[in-house]
């Protein structure tokens, strides 16, 4: 979640739910920002390591980059927050998805990969709980913009996405990426 007081700037928050997502049983969890790069939309993943869980959000900023906050006691607090120098977006940023797979304990990251425009959505990874990450495929080499992975039944990726021939918006596109 984030918010906005001027409705320009944003600060990330944590929406949390221990009773399986029943209406009335949200709260609100812990706050995650970074000087003057103003995160939104976010997307947490709970990371299941050997000595317990870590949640991982990956931020979309003002910026070329996008921030990596990190959280021990499920998003209640957020003992990390910085930028993820291996990731790269256009000026003032774009969605991006990001899934965890428990198999390989990797992370798997589509979003823009150039700095002027909204083209090149490419999927990259990372082996190290989100720090550093690692081109793998373009998906798309024209002009694009939001994604979301999934992992499918048969533990290939799939990735939804806005892609186009002329603008980012001409279609919403599917294709598996990894099988």
């Amino acid at each position: 979640m984030n918010t906005s007081a001027d409705g320009v700037f944003s600060t990330g928050y944590t929406l949390l739910n221990d009773h399986n997502g029943q209406i009335d049983k949200w709260y609100l969890g812990g706050e995650f920002n970074l000087s003057d790069y103003y995160p939104n939309e976010s997307q947490a993943v709970e990371l299941i390591l050997p000595n317990g869980s870590l949640i991982f959000i990956n931020s979309r900023s003002r910026e070329t980059v996008r921030i990596g906050c990190y959280s021990n006691d499920g998003g209640l607090t957020f003992n990390k927050v910085n930028i993820l120098k291996t990731l790269i977006q256009p000026m003032h940023g774009c969605e991006g998805s990001t899934i965890y797979d428990q198999t390989t304990r990797q992370l798997l990251y589509t979003g823009i990969s150039q700095l002027s425009t909204r083209t090149n959505l490419s999927l990259y990874t990372s082996q190290d709980n989100g720090d550093n990450w690692s081109f793998r495929k373009t998906i798309w080499p024209g002009p694009s913009a939001y994604s979301a992975l999934t992992k499918l039944n048969d533990q290939s990726v799939g990735v939804l996405f806005e892609g186009g021939v002329t603008t980012p918006y001409d279609s919403i596109l599917f294709t598996i990426i990894l099988k």
